[in-house]
């Protein structure tokens, strides 16, 4: 089986080929590896942050009831709305006078029911 090519085109290959390789002898740095222009950095530890601003509405994972052992007027608060909360944190603080009060009370009571039961 032999291949049969019009003259024109063979004339048209050998042009391209001929056009390549002169291209290709009077640029040869086209072919070297040093034309490639590649930058390269030194490696170093480092710390990467990123911020993102979003809108939304933050649902809390577990909401817990807080009460206090003793009833009183709330003087002090200690966290706020959105802060953190860890084990043993003091959340707020209660005004320790009515407390006080209420302890010389059930002590003068006692005391009150210690005569009356000698007094029997």
């Amino acid at each position: 089986m032999f291949l049969h090519v019009s003259s024109g085109k063979i004339t048209l290959v050998k042009r391209l080929l001929i056009t390549l390789i002169y291209l290709f002898l009077l640029f040869p740095h086209f072919l070297s590896a040093d034309s490639l222009k590649i930058k390269t950095f030194p490696v170093k530890k480092q710390f990467l942050t990123k911020t993102i601003e979003k809108t939304g509405v933050v649902v809390p994972g577990k909401t817990i009831k807080i009460s206090s052992e003793i009833d009183g007027l709330l003087e002090k608060l200690n966290v706020g709305k959105g802060d953190i909360i860890k084990k043993e944190m003091i959340l707020a603080d209660v005004d320790r006078k009515t407390a006080l009060l209420r302890v010389e009370e059930a002590q003068a009571r006692y005391n009150e029911a210690i005569v009356k039961k000698k007094a029997y």
